[in-house]
């Protein structure tokens, strides 16, 4: 009697969790790939490096510099002009580094077989994809945006001698997040249509850096895109009040965002491995 309730605990039956089932199996095997080796410590390097390097250059460099007619090289307020400039910058740098981190998150994983053998498992289509997405939102957040504008915040307390204000930062860096985010979304979708790389990088560095190019020739649409974001963002950052106009593309990127997610979510559930 009692081998035989062993045995039946072994043998106990695990409750179907729906989309949920394997999540957060798979969202730890993501966070290793960010967290148990030396990546996070390199991806915050470079991005302290880039934007914080950029900062001082901005604040304490190129003030400094003037012309051969003695016009200085960067009038105006310094202050101002060094945290738009970061601003500016983080956007476009940030979306680029997402999209190359995550070219191959999903096709690497179809191609080599591990995708299959991971479905086999207890673990949903839905929760694969979930994995990925939030795995990598937590690992952008802590060290492409949190530690590098926590760093610059100090850098902008140094240069004036008190706090710089805290509610335009925070505002900024949401903003920069929400960009990086879509490209992230893009990135993950266009990964699970395709199964060329080039093809992913193609498509979503071509929809990242083409942005100005279309929105000068068919300006509207610079409404439903993030290509205006950096510019609104460099203006939330300094503290200026932006148009309710400028409010449709923050949301629209937003909306773009999940549904590439839900898209994805949609295709690959109906991949045939």
């Amino acid at each position: 009697m009692a081998e035989s309730s062993r045995t039946l605990a072994q043998f106990s039956r695990i409750e179907n969790d729906g989309w949920r089932l394997g999540f957060r199996n798979l969202l730890a095997k993501e966070n290793r790939k960010w967290w148990k080796g030396n990546r996070w410590f390199i991806q915050v390097a470079i991005w302290t490096g880039l934007l914080d390097g950029l900062l001082i250059l901005l604040l304490f460099v190129i003030p400094s510099m003037t012309t051969p007619n003695g016009q200085p090289v960067m009038p105006g307020d310094t202050l101002q002009s060094g945290v738009q400039g970061l601003f500016n910058l983080a956007p476009i740098a940030l979306a680029m580094g997402i999209i190359i981190l995550v070219q191959d998150a999903v096709i690497r994983e179809k191609q080599s077989g591990t995708a299959e053998w991971v479905l086999s498992k207890p673990a949903s289509r839905y929760a694969f994809i979930l994995a990925k997405v939030t795995a990598n939102t937590i690992a952008v957040l802590v060290t492409m945006i949190a530690i590098p504008f926590l760093i610059a915040y100090v850098i902008l307390y140094m240069f004036q001698g008190n706090a710089y204000p805290i509610y335009p930062i925070l505002s900024g860096c949401g903003l920069v997040l929400l960009h990086t985010f879509f490209y992230m979304c893009l990135t993950v979708l266009v990964g699970v249509l395709v199964n060329n790389r080039s093809l992913v990088l193609a498509i979503s560095l071509g929809t990242l850096l083409g942005g100005s190019f279309l929105s000068s020739i068919f300006p509207p649409i610079s409404l439903i895109t993030p290509w205006m974001l950096p510019d609104i963002t460099s203006l939330i950052a300094i503290g200026e009040t932006i148009p309710p106009l400028f409010w449709i593309p923050i949301i629209s990127t937003a909306i773009w965002s999940i549904i590439f997610v839900g898209v994805a979510l949609w295709r690959f559930q109906h991949h045939e491995f």
